[in-house]
């Protein structure tokens, strides 16, 4: 349960982080805009607030693609930190 909510909260914390920088509000929460992604990604404000990252400015031209790479580093890193705690 504890790896659970870990996920949850490794998710809302990295899609903060990768859209902090822009005016745009949540309509609702950030839950309520992660649950737009899967039908709605190219209307989502996700989508179409995202700052610019590291992955950016080395050469990756979608903001989209960038994203995907941060995402997989912070599941990456859940999965080591909750690997790490069960031995």
């Amino acid at each position: 349960m504890t790896g659970g909510l870990a996920a949850l909260s490794v998710l809302a914390s990295t899609t903060a982080a990768l859209t902090w920088s822009t005016e745009n509000r949540y309509r609702q929460t950030i839950w309520g805009e992660l649950a737009r992604v899967p039908g709605r990604w190219q209307d989502s404000k996700l989508a179409l607030s995202q700052t610019k990252n590291a992955l950016v400015f080395h050469g990756a031209n979608d903001r989209i693609f960038g994203a995907l790479i941060v995402g997989a580093f912070a599941a990456a890193a859940l999965v080591v930190s909750v690997a790490a705690a069960r031995r």
